[in-house]
């Protein structure tokens, strides 16, 4: 976690990815950061507070939240489904410590949006393209990707709009007016975030939220995909997968099966990192796949307990896959003869 009063975001080694594992591959912030101020070396993310200027841009792309911004902004004005976003580059944002980039906002952000009923994003920024701040993906592509959710979940998806001279001087007076220059504010400011971030942590994140109003056979963000055929039921995937996204099961019937849970997948694509046989792909908007029966077994090589895909190609020999891959009890039935 980064020291308090340091410029930059803070950095939840524990929540991040490679502090879950480390053949963790995710790399979304250094790529996303347009300032360099992000590396990876010694199984950790470290941040260059000098070359960080607070633009946001690792925030939005974290898929496990394990990011969050360094220092306390005026909060986005929202009223009657309308949210003006102003730029910190913005001429109505000079004095102010407005949002750095608002185009950096990623899925978790926008789909909050979306539960919160905003129709309507009306934009202040500055020159986006020559700005060096500006993310590879703006607000509206972010949009444009989850609006197929909102849709199916019965929710309209905002529209994006230049903000007119009215509403960029509404949001510059709820900013002047905020009390944010007193300590009594600005500690407010600081717990706040925290406090939402409980209290969305307990109802759950936006995203899986949004897709949980969703028909079960609508397509989701993203979709693990178990191959059964090269699948050796290691359970390394099920074990690491950050959101439980993956789990296994005994049905009603009493049969194991693992289950993909869509809606919680955040396409963190740790579980394709861990799988050494490349038994598991995440996919983007496709519907959720149905859940993988299992055979339940003793090998009779080792004697180990273990479990395959009931429609893959390992344990039709009575053998673990480690086994049947090695043929260990063969070298042994030589010996015994």
């Amino acid at each position: 976690m980064s020291s308090r009063g340091q410029r930059g975001p803070r950095i939840d080694h524990e929540a991040c990815l490679h502090g879950l594992s480390v053949m963790a591959g995710c790399a979304d912030c250094i790529a996303a950061c347009p300032h360099e101020a992000l590396s990876f070396s010694g199984g950790a993310i470290h941040l260059d507070p000098v070359a960080c200027n607070d633009c946001g841009a690792c925030v939005g792309v974290c898929p496990v939240r394990a990011i969050t911004a360094g220092q306390p902004q005026v909060t986005p004005l929202a009223d009657t489904g309308t949210l003006t976003l102003v730029c910190q580059r913005h001429k109505a944002a000079r004095g102010l410590t407005a949002r750095a980039c608002i185009q950096s906002a990623g899925r978790e952000q926008v789909a909050r949006w979306m539960l919160d009923n905003i129709r309507h994003i009306a934009c202040a920024t500055g020159d986006c393209e020559t700005c060096p701040d500006a993310p590879a993906a703006g607000l509206a592509e972010t949009v444009n990707d989850l609006a197929p959710l909102a849709e199916a979940a019965g929710r309209i998806p905002p529209r994006i709009t230049q903000a007119s001279l009215s509403e960029v001087e509404t949001w510059r007076r709820h900013a002047q007016d905020a009390p944010a220059q007193s300590r009594r504010a600005l500690l407010r400011a600081v717990v706040a975030p925290l406090r939402e971030s409980v209290a969305d942590d307990r109802a759950g994140p936006a995203l899986r939220r949004l897709q949980s109003e969703m028909p079960a056979d609508a397509p989701r963000a993203f979709v693990p995909v178990i191959d059964a055929a090269t699948c050796t039921g290691c359970d390394a995937c099920i074990r690491l997968c950050p959101e439980a996204a993956l789990t296994l099961i005994n049905d009603d019937d009493g049969e194991m099966r693992y289950v993909v849970s869509a809606d919680a997948c955040t396409g963190c694509l740790l579980c394709e990192d861990v799988c050494t046989d490349a038994a598991i792909e995440v996919d983007a908007m496709k519907p959720a796949p149905p859940a993988v029966a299992l055979n339940e077994f003793r090998c009779r090589a080792c004697g180990r307990e273990t479990h395959v895909p009931a429609a893959g190609d390992f344990g039709r020999t009575g053998l673990c896959p480690v086994c049947e891959r090695t043929g260990h009890h063969k070298k042994l039935f030589q010996v015994l003869a």
